[in-house]
């Protein structure tokens, strides 16, 4: 049975990579996906865009805003831009898993020191469509679980995780199948597919084999159906 994973919180029911989205991902399924970027002043906030434009009632570049600033914005439903360290300590309080994708650069060591401190690693997956980034938090952490984002499939699959040091592979659900699942499988790879918002592509990639699915709707899709 794969873990359902609510995409970037619950996005299509709440404001995307809120805590409001959030909490409601981990009452309904087995985790939720945040994207981190860094402020002025180096802290991680969760925001998938790498400026304030589209989510909130500001305008400019996460890396122009400190931390206080950030948190000066409207995300929605009145909600703040939450920190990092905001949504491990909700995740911490229940069994969930965490999935981070990075989206800024020169920030794995910062990353990998939060995620190794923060009591819950084990339940911790850091990803990104940077490779490079990944590999380097191997380096940094070996123990700490890496996943590489695709949005397309790639003639040899392994060999890519394999060269980052990967333990997972993300992929869009337009270019997976039953086929890229085994192989992946095969070289002790995980498989999380993105995003499922239909029952019936459920339980197609429940059938394939995927571990996890990402999920717009974890209120709808939640593996109870």
């Amino acid at each position: 049975m794969p873990k359902i994973i609510g995409h970037r919180g619950a996005m299509g029911e709440e404001p995307e990579n809120t805590l409001l989205g959030i909490r409601k991902a981990l009452e309904y399924v087995d985790g939720a996906e945040i994207d981190v970027h860094l402020t002025k002043d180096k802290k991680f906030i969760v925001m998938h865009d790498d400026t304030v434009n589209r989510t909130t009632n500001g305008k400019g570049k996460v890396r122009d805003f400190t931390a206080k600033e950030i948190r000066e914005l409207d995300a929605g439903k009145g909600e703040k831009v939450p920190f990092l360290q905001e949504v491990i300590g909700i995740v911490k309080q229940s069994s969930a898993m965490l999935f981070i994708e990075l989206k800024c650069d020169n920030a794995e060591e910062l990353l990998a020191k939060e995620v190794m401190d923060s009591g819950i690693m084990d339940r911790i997956v850091v990803k990104s469509f940077d490779h490079r980034r990944m590999k380097r938090i191997k380096e940094i952490c070996p123990k700490m679980v890496t996943d590489c984002l695709l949005v397309s499939r790639p003639i040899d699959i392994v060999s890519i995780l394999n060269n980052a040091k990967a333990d997972m592979l993300s992929i869009n659900y337009k270019s997976a199948d039953s086929d890229l699942i085994a192989d992946c499988h095969r070289a002790g790879k995980s498989v999380f597919v993105w995003n499922i918002d239909t029952l019936e592509e459920m339980k197609l990639f429940k059938m394939f084999g995927a571990d996890y699915i990402g999920t717009n709707y974890p209120s709808k899709i939640n593996g109870k159906s």
